[in-house]
């Protein structure tokens, strides 16, 4: 049996697909083009009759039907798409329950997916970028976002361009909200739901709720961590409750005058060598008895400010090790850990956060751990005051889409507190139709979107996109 070819030749899978997609993209640009010819200010028809009004009417109410009449031919090429893959993969090696004339597209495109990380084969990497911006209101925390699954470490390439809404719909004033894990809904834009419509795509029309994780709750609101907020009454002498202390005590106090909405803060003064690592300890009594689960997404989140004074050196780490001290890794091999650069703090609290990801496997212990990194000692004299950490499981905007999750500040939200958070995707806000992440997954959107398919990608594919031509 012939194996599947990713090469560049006549007849091979991407060169079929690829002259699919060149269809669909010429379709796209006739869109385009009559688009212009029937409405644009400059050129359009519908202004050249603004002084005939009932005649303007027949563009007004049919511009849209003509430019998706354009787009009919995507399902047929749909149709097609899948007939090639089964085809191919058929003649390749015939999968579970797969005859010359019964297809298994989902199947199919598994064992397409399979065979290019077999041979290294890939397609241009779709890159995703996230924006948040602060929140309007009373509240005073964080939005947090990952554009990676936990399954598997990958980028969600298939994340839509679109800005997304986080407005708090209960509070602890007038609702029934815990202060500190108020309710909110997550909304993107509104969705175009034919793949081949001439306005594709727009947004991804979710709405999702979830609740504001507290740094201030032990292993609660949201929160996994305990005495994470650091109350003065949650101390034994210089060292605080549930914590443990591997180096660097004598740097480690409690701070009650520079407090994020608390009773204490822990308070870090460097003395120019002594490195600091302390660590609490996931599933038990003496740390929490917070769970990490597998293959999950969680939000870590750190309040941190200053003294007065910049300090001229220090880093503190954050991330989840093994009994060992070892970083833990997530499926993708990439380690569960984030720098702080202290010498850029300023002496107001700053969120600094990063998504985390755990492995299909998870260590019978597991840490979470602030510390010095060799070489990056605080300064002596100065000191640094965290607060309000917080470590809790992201939810998913959409299948296919972006992980987020909401931090809660030293002041609650409040109902219409609002934030946004923009998304974009390298394939273009408009969508194009010719990168082939974009295409196969529009070509066969039920296995693909469904299933959270993603061809194998890189920044520099050996299937490059000038076949969609």
């Amino acid at each position: 049996m012939p194996p599947l070819s990713f090469a560049s030749a006549p007849g091979a899978l991407f060169n079929i697909l690829g002259k699919i997609g060149a269809f669909i993209a010429n379709q796209r640009s006739n869109q385009a083009t009559q688009f212009t010819a029937l409405v644009s200010q400059a050129t359009g028809i519908d202004p050249q009759l603004v002084n005939e009004p009932d005649i303007q009417a027949i563009i007004g109410s049919s511009y849209i039907s003509l430019l998706d009449n354009i787009g009919n031919g995507g399902g047929t090429m749909q149709g097609l798409a899948a007939a090639a893959v089964n085809r191919k993969v058929f003649r390749a090696q015939a999968q579970y329950n797969q005859t010359l004339t019964q297809a298994d597209t989902l199947t199919s495109l598994q064992y397409v997916i399979q065979q290019m990380k077999i041979a290294g084969a890939t397609v241009l990497a779709m890159t995703i970028t996230g924006t948040p911006a602060g929140f309007v209101g009373a509240g005073n925390g964080v939005v947090t976002f990952s554009v990676k699954r936990p399954l598997d470490g990958l980028v969600l390439e298939n994340t839509f361009s679109e800005i997304v809404i986080f407005t708090c719909n209960n509070d602890s004033y007038n609702g029934s909200a815990t202060q500190g894990n108020e309710g909110f809904i997550v909304t993107g834009q509104g969705a175009q739901t034919n793949l081949f419509a001439f306005n594709w795509p727009l947004g991804s029309n979710c709405s999702i709720g979830l609740n504001a994780i507290d740094g201030e709750a032990d292993n609660s609101s949201g929160n996994l961590l305990t005495n994470s907020g650091f109350d003065a009454a949650n101390w034994t002498g210089s060292v605080p409750n549930n914590w443990t202390i591997v180096s660097g005590g004598s740097l480690i106090t409690l701070d009650t005058g520079n407090t994020f909405g608390s009773t204490g803060a822990l308070c870090i003064t460097g003395d120019g060598t002594t490195l600091v690592d302390m660590r609490q300890e996931f599933n038990t009594a003496t740390g929490t008895l917070g769970i990490l689960d597998s293959q999950t997404q969680y939000s870590v989140n750190v309040f941190i400010r200053r003294d007065g004074v910049a300090p001229g050196a220090g880093r503190l780490t954050v991330d989840f090790v093994d009994v060992n001290g070892i970083t833990i890794l997530d499926a993708n091999n990439v380690a569960n850990t984030y720098n702080i650069d202290l010498t850029q703090l300023t002496t107001s609290y700053a969120s600094y956060s990063c998504p985390f990801r755990t492995p299909v496997i998870v260590p019978d212990q597991v840490f979470f751990r602030l510390y010095n990194p060799v070489g990056f000692a605080l300064s002596a004299g100065r000191a640094v005051y965290a607060d309000r950490i917080s470590v809790g499981s992201m939810s998913q905007l959409y299948v296919s889409g972006p992980f987020v999750a909401v931090h809660s500040g030293n002041f609650p939200y409040q109902a219409g507190d609002f934030a946004t958070l923009t998304f974009s995707n390298s394939r273009g806000a408009g969508g194009t139709y010719s990168t082939f992440q974009t295409l196969v997954a529009i070509l066969m959107p039920n296995e693909f979107y469904g299933n959270e398919l993603l061809l194998p990608s890189s920044l520099v594919p050996s299937i490059s996109d000038s076949l969609i031509s």
